[in-house]
């Protein structure tokens, strides 16, 4: 689940993010940007949403929150 911001209300503070695109059944190009360490994906975009990106949700959670 992803959460939608425009582009503009992005910042990203810290760390770097390893790229990946790739295009669906539907011939629909994705655009993730994951950390290289964990291989969990922070941000996503789609052609369908131009000038938008989603937080994954889960982003949002602490992290002590399961441990």
């Amino acid at each position: 689940m992803n959460v939608y911001f425009e582009d503009s209300q992005i910042q990203i503070t810290s760390g770097e993010l390893k790229d990946y695109s790739f295009f669906n059944n539907a011939k629909r190009q994705f655009h993730n940007r994951f950390c290289p360490n964990c291989g969990t994906t922070v941000f996503g975009s789609i052609e369908m949403r131009p000038g938008w990106t989603g937080i994954a949700a889960g982003t949002f959670d602490s992290p002590s929150f399961w441990f």
